[in-house]
């Protein structure tokens, strides 16, 4: 974990970013590919499972491979009903900060 958190601040260098690295997000969201992009809709009921806590499928949407945050959040706007208010005040939000 300490070669990771090395390599992400010498990528990051000065710049104000947040970044979580999660090992159990892996599990939690069925993981397969990186990066990945998840957001998880607002109350969401963890659930238990067999690699520790869950959530349901209908909780949260996420997008991998090769994209960008803000290609993210418009997948998930277009594709995701439920979440698609969640994703558009983030990529507001995300586009005021430029």
């Amino acid at each position: 974990m300490r070669d990771t958190v090395e390599r992400m601040q010498r990528l990051i260098g000065e710049r104000r970013v947040a970044v979580q690295i999660d090992p159990q997000a892996f599990d939690r969201f069925s993981i397969v590919r990186t990066p990945a992009f998840v957001l998880v809709r607002s109350g969401a009921s963890m659930q238990p499972c067999s690699s520790g806590t869950c959530l349901a499928s209908d909780q949260f949407v996420m997008a991998a491979g090769d994209v960008s945050l803000d290609y993210a959040l418009s997948f998930f706007e277009r594709s995701a009903p439920p979440m698609a208010r969640d994703a558009s005040s983030f990529l507001r939000r995300m586009k005021g900060a430029r």
